[in-house]
């Protein structure tokens, strides 16, 4: 899935770009908005420290990013990083639409659950009458496969309406569905899948690693879950390996 992030009409009209035009040519406003796209992908600040690399990256002068930062009111910095306050306002709001989804997700499946429950209990109880009245029918409970079939279906409402994606349950998502189950709460799950969303590495792959099959392994989910091993949605580089698709 492809990220984009929001470009007002007329913001070539802006005072401040206008001066950027006027000092450094297209090139600076280019650069301007160059820096803008990366921070969207850095979940919002770059560091002053890598601006040679920036310059490298793309193409242009470390002095024309500097002016950029300083000259021109454009950002605001502390020292150790700079950013746009209109990107992390942005990113904020972008951040909390993306958790209310979640959690109306999850309510759903909660919601679910506890109907299918309700509706199983009074299956069990209509059944056990009816084989009261006759002592000739032998008594056998309703398997519970109907419970772990909408399971799956909810893992992959929730997967599909947080990543605006079409997977279907297959064979392999309920083997590896069901095992996990035994171990993590169907909660767990879905935080294991917003934090590998947060991912910087999944971001920058435009999320073709992150699948069903691959969120449902049990070193994932626990990568995942383990939320300390995550810096600003940055895992460590060295472990890049052991988090790839087998």
């Amino acid at each position: 899935m492809k990220e984009y992030f929001s470009h007002d009409f007329g913001a070539r009209n802006d005072p401040k770009l206008i001066k950027v035009l006027m000092k450094l040519g297209q090139e600076g406003k280019g650069v301007f908005w160059d820096l803008i796209e990366m921070m969207y992908e850095q979940n919002g600040k770059l560091l002053l420290s890598e601006c040679e690399s920036y310059a490298f990256a793309l193409r242009t002068k470390c002095e024309v990013i500097k002016s950029l930062i300083n000259d021109y009111d454009l950002f605001v910095n502390d020292g150790e990083r700079f950013w746009s306050i209109s990107v992390l306002n942005r990113l904020d709001f972008r951040n909390t639409k993306s958790i209310k989804a979640s959690e109306s997700a999850k309510k759903r499946w909660e919601n679910k659950d506890a109907m299918r429950t309700h509706s199983e209990g009074n299956a069990i109880k209509e059944k056990e009458s009816k084989e009261k009245l006759d002592t000739n029918v032998s008594v056998e409970l309703p398997k519970a496969t109907s419970t772990f079939e909408s399971r799956c279906e909810k893992f992959i409402d929730s997967f599909n309406m947080s990543r605006n994606a079409k997977y279907q349950v297959t064979d392999k998502i309920r083997t590896s569905l069901k095992a996990r189950l035994k171990n993590y709460s169907p909660a767990q799950i879905l935080t294991a899948l917003e934090n590998a969303k947060k991912d910087n590495f999944h971001i920058e792959q435009s999320y073709k690693y992150l699948t069903p099959t691959y969120l449902l392994r049990a070193e994932i989910i626990e990568r995942y879950l383990n939320v300390a091993t995550i810096k600003e949605g940055v895992l460590p580089t060295k472990q890049f390996n052991n988090i790839l698709p087998r």
